[in-house]
């Protein structure tokens, strides 16, 4: 196995030569090594190294169907995607925040060889959304490791995920459940464009049209139901992260007027906040 050292070295050079594989290396097995030290906390080798030339080796069509589910089925697992769950104020987060950006790559990669089955696919939907729910890390930068963003980068597994076809109504009530459940807390303000992540994966199911307009101006109007505690700062919390995704949403969906009833429905939802 090689050293964080190495790994970064080889990568400088990889980057360098526009993301050519060497010849003399595998991609796959270089790969491997990249997701042992995918939660490293040297900001530029994790993000600006090792996420970069998975993105580029998945765009170029590296790997084999079987070499990309492998490295889904690493990320997705225990020791990656679920590496520290619960705890906060760690470096693991960085494991599972970096992991969790795997699924766009394997999606975008399913969507031109149709590799994942069904139940490959559910079963990745429903590792995300568990994720989400128990993380408990939602720090966005980290001063002097860079961005963990783990809420972030989940909303973008979650937008990936929310445009396969064989999702349906009740995937994606999940999925819009799910991001409920984790923006609208009391516990912790987000402030780095979280909503907005968020938002797309919103803007995504709206217009798939698979859920009934009515339920998802139902799912609107809970927004401005949240349960406060009588408590500060944590209601002014919970208010603040709500009317930042609301707004979001409205600024996505005011210029179009076949989505007059969802913006009808957000100014309502703000005003009862």
């Amino acid at each position: 196995m090689k050293s964080r050292n190495s790994i970064k070295n080889l990568l400088l050079q990889i980057r360098q030569e526009q993301y050519k594989v060497p010849k003399e290396i595998s991609a796959f097995e270089l790969a491997l090594e990249m997701m042992t030290q995918i939660g490293t906390v040297d900001a530029e080798l994790r993000d600006k190294l090792i996420y970069s030339t998975l993105c580029k080796w998945f765009e170029n069509n590296e790997f084999t169907p079987e070499q990309m589910r492998s490295l889904l089925q690493i990320s997705l697992s225990d020791s990656h995607l679920f590496c520290g769950i619960g705890e906060t104020e760690t470096d693991t987060v960085f494991t599972r925040s970096f992991s969790v950006l795997i699924v766009p790559l394997a999606v975008y990669a399913h969507k031109q060889s149709n590799y994942l089955t069904e139940n490959e696919i559910s079963y990745m939907k429903e590792r995300l959304i568990l994720y989400v729910e128990l993380e408990n890390d939602l720090r966005g930068y980290v001063t002097g490791k860079g961005w963990a963003h783990a809420i972030a980068h989940a909303a973008d597994g979650l937008n990936s995920i929310s445009t396969l076809p064989s999702l349906n109504h009740v995937d994606l009530l999940d999925i819009l459940h799910i991001i409920q459940n984790k923006i609208c807390i009391d516990k912790y303000l987000y402030i780095n464009e979280e909503d907005e992540r968020m938002v797309t994966v919103v803007k995504t199911i709206i217009n798939r049209e698979i859920i009934e307009e009515d339920i998802c101006i139902e799912w609107i109007n809970s927004l401005g139901l949240i349960n406060k505690n009588g408590r500060f700062p944590e209601d002014d919390i919970l208010k603040g992260n709500t009317k930042c995704l609301l707004r979001s949403l409205y600024f996505r969906l005011f210029d179009q007027s076949k989505f007059n009833r969802y913006t009808d429905a957000i100014i309502k939802s703000l005003s009862t906040l």
